[in-house]
């Protein structure tokens, strides 16, 4: 693809960026010919990332991918795109439309864990979710959807509640933070294991298939989000057998 004068500019914007979103939507544009680049920035504070959103427009990007720590400033950055943005009291997509007007604010975080964890959805009856940030938000909101019972601890405490599933929804697994908290006893009386954090093998899951538990990874819940945010950027289906040959060949999965 030829980058020039035209190409539309997509970014995610997180004080610890990867390259999760780039690998799926660069090779997306590229194969399906969208004239469109992906690029993720990095942003420690919370004023760069207000002029990131304020200046947007001017420097063609059509939208923002939106990361830890900023989820919870964006939903006040633009305008609701429905009613889950509130419920989940976070936005993580940003997308400009033109009309030189504040963003439309999406959350697409709870999408990706509802349609990555529907076994477990469907079948639990009490979680334990570890964490209190923006994510746990969306989380939680799906959790009260299918009327699943929950009780939310500290990234730093030992887990001592019985349940039938554990969620991280914590940066615990994270490359910059070191995982102190699980292990196999605690993890091991949980039927259910989900984490949020998009690496395709963090400590807790590794525990989880050492102990055969029924498990979700991040990575999952990321691709079934990011479906739904690419039909948000663009309009179109998204490219879900792309998207996974993608994760495939970058060894996401």
């Amino acid at each position: 693809m030829k980058i020039n004068c035209d190409t539309k500019l997509f970014v995610s914007v997180s004080s610890h960026p990867g390259d999760f979103g780039a690998t799926l939507y660069n090779s997306a544009f590229q194969e399906l010919g969208i004239n469109a680049i992906y690029k993720p920035l990095k942003c420690d504070y919370i004023s760069q990332f207000v002029d990131i959103v304020r200046y947007a427009e001017l420097y063609s990007i059509k939208g923002i991918s939106v990361s830890m720590p900023f989820k919870r400033v964006a939903i006040d950055l633009g305008r609701l795109g429905d009613e889950h943005v509130v419920y989940c009291g976070s936005a993580n997509t940003l997308v400009f439309d033109g009309k030189k007007q504040s963003p439309i604010a999406y959350n697409t975080d709870f999408i990706g864990f509802e349609n990555a964890n529907q076994e477990a959805l469907k079948s639990a009856r009490s979680a334990v979710v570890v964490g209190n940030g923006a994510v746990s938000e969306s989380v939680r909101y799906v959790l009260n959807k299918y009327n699943v019972r929950y009780i939310i601890v500290s990234s730093r405490k030992d887990i001592e509640v019985k349940s039938d599933w554990l969620i991280n929804c914590s940066c615990i697994g994270m490359e910059h933070v070191p995982d102190i908290i699980f292990n196999k006893n605690n993890v091991s009386q949980f039927k259910y294991v989900s984490d949020v954090v998009n690496i395709k093998e963090t400590n807790l899951i590794k525990i989880a298939k050492e102990l055969e538990k029924l498990y979700v990874n991040g990575v999952a819940m990321c691709l079934e989000g990011m479906c739904k945010q690419f039909h948000l950027y663009t309009g179109q289906e998204a490219p879900r057998k792309i998207f996974e040959r993608a994760l495939i060949e970058s060894h996401y999965i």
